[in-house]
């Protein structure tokens, strides 16, 4: 699920065992 946001991408990953959040400047 990839949400974006004015000032930067908001990355979500979801993988078995393990959740993954990072956000990039765009």
């Amino acid at each position: 699920m990839q949400v974006a946001c004015p000032t930067c991408r908001l990355h979500l990953e979801v993988t078995p065992g393990s959740k993954q959040i990072w956000a990039t400047p765009v």
